[in-house]
């Protein structure tokens, strides 16, 4: 009895790991975000989601929304719609978040620093706006 628990507990334990499954983390950030756009900004591919000035007029702002910790372009997805009667608005995944590209090593500036994310702010800024 002691023998027979202790073998169907190990099987419990064995058997998940020997079954194959495919992960996130197989996927590529363009697979696992279909239709999204990846842009180089500051030498890092960031996912930008940008919805077009719908408003009347011509000279539309740019507004763009910045997420927080542990959060992404998914957070705006109730407010940028409604916000492009203002201007044009662009949401991006900052670096270690969302479908932004992950850096292990880089060049120069820390693209996780405060420095690396105002200058990947500065080139959205400069690619989209005013």
């Amino acid at each position: 009895m002691t023998r027979a628990l202790l073998a169907g507990v190990l099987a419990f334990l064995i058997v998940p790991f020997l079954i194959p499954f495919n992960s996130s983390g197989t996927l590529t950030a363009a697979q696992a975000a279909p239709g999204a756009e990846f842009v180089e900004l500051a030498d890092v591919s960031v996912r930008v989601e940008v919805t077009p000035y719908s408003g009347v007029g011509s000279d539309a702002p740019l507004i763009v929304l910045m997420h927080g910790f542990g959060a992404s372009t998914f957070s705006w997805r109730n407010v940028q719609e409604p916000l492009s009667k203002l201007g044009e608005v662009i949401s991006y995944d900052r670096p270690a978040f969302g479908f932004t590209e992950r850096k292990t090593s880089w060049v120069g500036t820390n693209p996780y620093g405060f420095e690396g994310n105002f200058e990947i702010l500065d080139a959205l800024i400069a690619k989209y706006g005013a």
